[in-house]
This record gives structure tokens, C-alpha cells and sequence, in this order.
């Protein structure tokens, strides 16, 4: 999904809002395809996630269709506790430890390698 930098959440912050975020993250789309899978309006579709208002019927409705929301989470406290993507510590890529590029050139600690063992070392001979 896409990055999110919010870091607080709306007054209106439910059950159908930790819901949503749980599905859109399980379908790695970004909050903007989100919203149009939806077919919500995208400011709107925000403003649900991130709790600042509640979905009226038809967007309630279509969310339901789509990503499974049940009707009557949106006016429930939420059941379990929700991070925002924003507040999360980044985990690191397993490449990132060792410098791995894409290329298959790497760096640790100053050293510069490559995994390309048609590239020669300079140690034959």
C-alpha cells in the first residue's frame, strides 16, 4: 500500500474504520485505488479510514461489497488496538544489512564486492 504520513486518528475512529485499513493493507492497494475499488469518493474514503466521519449507506454499502466491512462496525469502538501505517517502525529490507544493490554489487563497511562471478576479482592467476 502506499505511504501514509498521518499520524493521528479521527474522533470517529471504529471498528469499520480498523476494518478498512486491515483490509486495503491485506490488498496492497494505495488509499486512492482503494477508494475507486469502492467507488468512493477519495477525500471521503480517507476521512472513513482514518475516522474523522462515518460512511453513509451507500458508500457504507459499497465498502461491504468490496472490502467486507460489516454495516454495523462503523458505530462500534473498535475491538482491538490499531497502529497507523505512519506510526510503525520501518522494517528494513533483509538486503538493506548488507548494502545489496540490484545490480549484485554490494558494500560492508567500505568494502565494494559483486556477486557476478564473470567479473573478475583480480586474484587469478
Amino acid at each position: 500500500m502506499g505511504a501514509s504520513h498521518r499520524t493521528t486518528k479521527g474522533a470517529h475512529f471504529s471498528e469499520g474504520s480498523r476494518l478498512l485499513w486491515m483490509a486495503v493493507e491485506a490488498s496492497g492497494l494505495n488509499l486512492s485505488k482503494a477508494a475507486g475499488e469502492a467507488r468512493c469518493d477519495r477525500a471521503n474514503f480517507v476521512k472513513y479510514i482514518y475516522g474523522d466521519r462515518s460512511p453513509g449507506r451507500v458508500d457504507s454499502i459499497a465498502i461491504l461489497e468490496r472490502f467486507g466491512v460489516p454495516l454495523l462496525s462503523w458505530d462500534q469502538e473498535p475491538t482491538e488496538p490499531f497502529v497507523l501505517p505512519a506510526l510503525r517502525p520501518k522494517i528494513p529490507d533483509s538486503t538493506d544489512d548488507l548494502g545489496a544493490s540490484d545490480s549484485g554489487a554490494f558494500s560492508v563497511d567500505g568494502i565494494s564486492g559483486s556477486n557476478d562471478s564473470s567479473k573478475s576479482n583480480g586474484t587469478e592467476g
